[in-house]
């Protein structure tokens, strides 16, 4: 077990999520490898009165999203930020414009960015310049999103499953990925096929895509 690396546990809600309660097995190995450990959930999930309990030795942070955001026809304003380019720069090469269903999807994922950057913790990971910090993320949408706003040396792994690994479920479009790809150090697929759909669309990041399967505690023979 190692006490240099603070190791940021990024997930949709767990431990206030109805079906995410299994996330303990997950934590409960990294406890082996790492002392110190932060669960950051991303939402309460509907659930916020009930939570599971987590093992004393591991820090829990609110949600990053204590209530559904609210958008209305001068939230665009929100985006006129030192961000700025960074939006348009999807906006233009993506060409969002052109669909609107594009369109939505780049609108609020980058609504979204702009709350995460102000978040607390998240200030705290940015402009980190003293400790070893490793961010894993268990989905490759939502939390992820600021990973390419980080300018230090902290490692960053997301999972992919499904509705945040395939496109063509999402009418072809996940806003900011290659960004995404371009500044994260692993992207783990939990299935051979979502690898290998990954190296063939992205195939400048074949390096980073790995194979990592959900899998389970062991309970032997069957």
């Amino acid at each position: 077990m190692t006490d240099k690396i603070e190791f940021y546990y990024f997930t949709a809600s767990y431990p206030y999520g109805i079906g995410e309660s299994w996330k303990k097995n997950e934590l409960d190995i990294f406890r082996k490898y790492f002392k110190n450990i932060t669960v950051i959930p991303y939402s309460y999930d509907n659930n916020k009165d009930n939570p599971k309990n987590i093992p004393d030795d591991i820090i829990l942070e609110k949600p990053l999203f204590t209530k559904k955001i609210k958008f209305n026809k001068f939230s665009i304003l929100d985006l006129l930020s030192k961000n700025i380019f960074y939006y348009l720069r999807e906006f233009l090469n993506k060409k969002v414009f052109l669909k609107k269903s594009h369109f939505i999807s780049w609108y609020i994922a980058s609504l979204k960015i702009e709350q995460l950057l102000k978040n607390h913790i998240i200030k705290k990971i940015i402009y980190n310049n003293d400790k070893t910090i490793l961010l894993y993320f268990f989905w490759g949408r939502g939390a992820c999103d600021f990973v390419p706003f980080i300018k230090n040396k902290n490692l960053s792994f997301i999972r992919m499953h499904r509705y945040d690994l395939y496109e063509d479920i999402n009418d072809n479009y996940i806003p900011y990925r290659n960004l995404l790809f371009k500044n994260t150090n692993f992207i783990a697929s939990c299935s051979e096929h979502g690898k290998k759909y990954l190296q063939k669309k992205y195939p400048d990041f074949n390096h980073k895509i790995i194979l990592s399967r959900l899998g389970t505690i062991s309970k032997g023979r069957a």
